[in-house]
């Protein structure tokens, strides 16, 4: 599969909420970044969309 740094590579292993972290990290978003993992970490990940 070939990979380009500017879209995350298309995995059946990774979880949507894990793709949106890396993207927001290589836009350089990083505190859109850490507010998104804080918001994981206070409700079920699964019920995010």
């Amino acid at each position: 599969m070939e990979v380009n740094n500017k879209t995350a590579p298309v995995t059946g292993q990774q979880d949507q909420n894990t793709i949106s972290l890396d993207l927001m990290n290589r836009m350089k978003l990083h505190g859109m970044a850490e507010a998104f993992r804080e918001s994981l970490a206070g409700t079920t990940p699964q019920s995010m969309t």
